[in-house]
């Protein structure tokens, strides 16, 4: 038998394809965590584009409904200046003498009042009695 010590060399080129495996894998790894955080930046700034998008929307319509609610209340307003225009007396009384209304006031034998308290508040109601006249029927509302 032959037994001699002898160093068993590598086979040439296996280090270095190890290395290049080794750096292949590096460079997918990098690669792959490049992909991943350029995905969560991309995600982050589509989000805050679109959460941007969402508020301009409801700026719009926030300011649109606070638009709606001053031309409903500038509405109100000119109504309830037409409203105390149309129900003064000087405007009752024209109207009665434009038409030529057979009116006159009540007696004072066909007055009464009756005072009703819903909660806090006190109303007085004035009521008259038309069993006299059955031609002049009238009612009045004073609210107090």
């Amino acid at each position: 038998m032959n037994l001699q010590v002898r160093k068993v060399s590598a086979p040439r080129g296996g280090s270095r394809r190890r290395q290049q495996q080794k750096s292949g894998l590096f460079k997918f790894y990098v690669l792959f965590y490049c992909l991943v955080v350029a995905g969560v930046l991309f995600g982050a700034l589509n989000y805050q584009i679109d959460l941007n998008r969402k508020i301009s929307k409801l700026q719009q319509s926030s300011n649109q409904a606070k638009q709606e609610i001053k031309d409903l209340e500038r509405d109100i307003q000119s109504l309830t200046v037409v409203k105390a225009r149309l129900s003064s007396w000087e405007n009752i009384s024209r109207r009665i003498a434009e038409l030529k209304l057979p009116l006159r006031p009540a007696e004072p034998g066909q007055v009464r009042y009756m005072t009703f308290k819903p909660g806090n508040r006190e109303r007085q109601v004035t009521v008259y009695d038309t069993t006299q006249h059955n031609s002049n029927i009238s009612l009045s509302h004073a609210a107090r």
